[in-house]
C-alpha cells in the first residue's frame, strides 16, 4: 500500500467547475422562469440538481486524475 500525502483543493475545483458560461445561463434561465412564472418550482429545483450533479461529477474526475498522478 502506497503511503503518499496527497492534498486535493476542493474549493478551487468546485469554483472552477461552476465558472462556466452555460452553467450561468441554465441559471439564469432558470430565475427567469421562476420570475415569470414559467416554469413550477419543482422543475427549478430538478434542474438545479442537474447543475449541482454535473458540477459535482467535474470535480471528481479532477479529483480521481490528479490522485491517480500521484500514485
Amino acid at each position: 500500500m502506497a503511503n503518499i500525502d496527497f492534498e486535493f483543493d476542493f474549493e478551487t475545483a468546485l469554483s472552477e467547475a461552476y465558472h462556466d458560461d452555460e452553467i450561468y445561463q441554465d441559471i439564469s434561465d432558470i430565475a427567469k422562469g421562476l420570475d415569470g412564472k414559467f416554469i413550477k418550482t419543482e422543475d427549478a429545483i430538478r434542474k438545479l440538481i442537474k447543475i449541482n450533479s454535473s458540477v459535482l461529477a467535474k470535480v471528481l474526475k479532477k479529483y480521481n486524475h490528479e490522485l491517480l498522478n500521484e500514485l
